[in-house]
């Protein structure tokens, strides 16, 4: 039988969409991961779940019986409910730009989709982002706070790695505020194209370079030094290549992490500091963390940001419906995107992101002979 994998680097003329519900932050970052292994150009959060779209399969019921099965064995759940629908491929094209607009992150950094115009403050710089097929510019708590802290690390003239770069967001607007040269690295196919064109797009190619990199300790050791890093990496891959990161860095180098719940952020905490890293700051939105390390002495003024009560983001209404990937708060009145029948709306939301950088995508189970799902699959069609 054929996988879904196989029908990846096609553009079919439909899309099997698969819903899945969650409940805590915890349960939707471990199915991200799974969804976008079952061959999802992307993954998009919506209130009370997430939706994938795989390129449709011969036989859709028996395709989504083995992905549940598989579902279950990657993340460790006890019960997952799968419901799925055809989606042609012309309404594809046009779910990528619902919603999506101008949007301040800070004082200093704008990011747009290029069919919107924006029109930056003086001192600030406008980064021009666009989804592709699977990535965007950015919904997500841990791109906006990772954007935040980057603005306030990022020195001129500083050399960056950027591991899980997505569609090269961080990347880019680091460029666009003085970096000198940014390695951009990222597992997935996908990503690196969508990542190149945005390069392009903002004219920073002689500054950033794209590789497709499945980021390890090896891959690490065999790397020049760079003043920053900003890496998107779940928790179970990062621990084990924090030590890595600090190899690389240069003396007083600063490192951005994002990705993290806030239950997992007391041991990412721990592990970094074991390898000599000092907290300097935590973005906090929502149950997601993102954290600012520097290496070789500690700048952070004040008390430790764990013995202070952090300081919350409040989650805006775009954060209902996104496709992983992420930015931003406010969108001053300036900032417009002409709406699907003229005139104008604001921004509210839907982005894309892949978390899954430096974790090789996981090959689905082949079909199981079965092509009828049982009722109590926890499967259904909503054809």
């Amino acid at each position: 039988m054929t996988e879904a994998s196989d029908f990846s680097r096609t553009t079919p003329d439909r899309w099997l969409a698969l819903s899945v519900e969650t409940v805590t932050p915890l349960e939707s970052e471990l199915l991200v991961e799974g969804l976008l292994g079952l061959g999802g150009r992307g993954v998009q959060e919506v209130e009370g779940g997430l939706i994938t779209y795989v390129p449709a399969p011969a036989d859709p019921e028996a395709f989504v019986r083995v992905a549940r099965e598989q579902l279950l064995e990657t993340t460790g759940l006890d019960h997952i409910r799968l419901t799925w629908r055809w989606q042609e491929h012309r309404d594809w094209s046009v779910l990528w730009r619902q919603g999506l607009g101008p949007r301040t992150i800070t004082d200093r950094l704008i990011v747009t989709p290029s069919w919107c115009e924006a029109e930056a403050p003086e001192g600030a710089v406008v980064a021009t982002i666009d989804p592709g097929m699977a990535f965007g510019t950015a919904e997500h708590e841990t791109t906006r706070g990772s954007l935040r802290l980057m603005d306030r690390a990022v020195a001129s003239g500083e050399k960056l790695l950027d591991v899980g770069c997505g569609s090269a967001v961080l990347a880019i607007s680091a460029v666009l505020l003085g970096a000198r040269d940014v390695l951009a690295v990222d597992i997935d196919p996908y990503a690196c194209e969508a990542a190149r064109e945005n390069v392009a797009l903002n004219g920073v190619a002689p500054s950033v370079r794209i590789e497709e990199v499945a980021v390890s300790p090896d891959w690490l050791r065999g790397q020049d030094s760079f003043d920053g890093i900003l890496a998107n990496i779940q928790t179970k891959i990062l621990v084990p290549l924090l030590e890595g990161f600090a190899s690389v860095l240069n003396p007083r180098g600063w490192l951005v992490l994002r990705g993290t719940t806030e239950n997992e952020w007391p041991e990412v905490i721990r592990s970094a500091e074991q390898v000599g890293f000092e907290l300097e700051d935590v973005d906090a939105e929502g149950e997601w963390r993102s954290g600012w390390f520097t290496q070789g002495g500690s700048t952070h003024r004040g008390p430790h940001p764990l013995s202070a009560p952090l300081e919350q983001h409040e989650p805006t209404s775009h954060d209902r419906s996104r496709i992983f990937i992420d930015v931003p708060s406010e969108t001053p009145k300036a900032l417009r995107c002409p709406g699907p029948h003229g005139g104008s709306r604001s921004h509210t939301g839907i982005e894309t992101e892949d978390p899954r950088v430096g974790t090789p995508r996981r090959r689905p189970h082949r079909y199981s002979r079965r092509t009828t799902p049982r009722a109590d699959d926890g499967v259904e069609n909503a054809k």
